[in-house]
């Protein structure tokens, strides 16, 4: 089939920390259309987590749909996999949308279960506690290659790292634990942390798209209803995501 099928999930953490799945469908060839406007297809969403060992297959006619798991049923990595799915025969299915391998006015029969159409799997994580604050996307992590004082940043890891000297690490776990330091450390180090993390999350998306701190992240800015974009000013959103630590400091000083 040569017509577009998107399903966009929506997975949104409630207060009770039970995880509402909303699914969004789109589906653009008019042929399959007719077979679920008839009842005789569905889409259908496998959800799939590892982590506790769930496996649920939500399938419905309309185009929008969800489903609330309970707590703890979702947790870390999930798997989100879409399909369009026969639920009763059909005979004699033809589409114009068909690949021109299968020959002109090829005809295909069709029982219940059969895959019609398929979109990649899409992966998408879940941790409560872990999406409360920005700052828990970050791990320090020492390294004697970074020159002293300084510090790089690496995205392949499921955190952010905050890549330091090891004697400068040292230090600035230290400094952590104090509510009078840490608005500094924010506005010196973190807040140029997250400025290129949402710049590498729009330049390089499909590279990083199934890390858990991009996930984190995509869900803090979905709550404040922004979009990234190439023009987005990253400095002022980073600022925002942290609560404004320049002003923390400020403020603290009696400016």
């Amino acid at each position: 089939m040569n017509r577009e099928f998107q399903v966009t999930p929506n997975l949104e953490i409630q207060s009770d920390e039970s995880v509402l799945l909303t699914l969004t469908c789109e589906l653009s060839e008019k042929s399959l259309l007719q077979l679920i406007d008839k009842s005789k297809a569905e889409y259908a969403v496998e959800v799939h987590c590892r982590k506790t060992y769930v496996r649920h297959l939500l399938s419905r006619k309309n185009k929008q749909f969800s489903f609330k798991f309970p707590r703890g049923t979702l947790h870390e990595r999930v798997e989100i996999s879409a399909y369009i799915v026969c639920t009763d025969n059909v005979t004699g299915h033809t589409s114009t949308a068909l690949h021109p391998e299968f020959g002109k006015n090829a005809k295909f029969n069709f029982v219940p279960g059969d895959v019609l159409a398929r979109m990649y799997p899409t992966v998408y994580w879940v941790e409560p506690e872990f999406a409360k604050k920005i700052g828990s996307i970050f791990e320090l992590h020492p390294s004697d290659k970074i020159p002293r004082g300084s510090f790089s940043i690496g995205w392949d890891e499921p955190k952010v790292q905050i890549l330091m000297h090891s004697t400068d690490a040292a230090k600035f776990k230290g400094l952590q634990s104090s509510q009078h330091m840490l608005p500094y450390l924010l506005a010196s180090v973190c807040l140029i942390a997250v400025t290129e993390t949402l710049r590498i999350m729009v330049l390089e998306e499909n590279a990083y798209s199934e890390k858990k701190w991009f996930h984190v992240i995509s869900h803090k800015i979905n709550e404040k209803g922004i979009k990234l974009k190439e023009n987005t000013t990253f400095s002022e959103l980073a600022q925002e995501l942290l609560d404004f630590p320049v002003g923390r400091i400020l403020f603290s000083e009696g400016s």
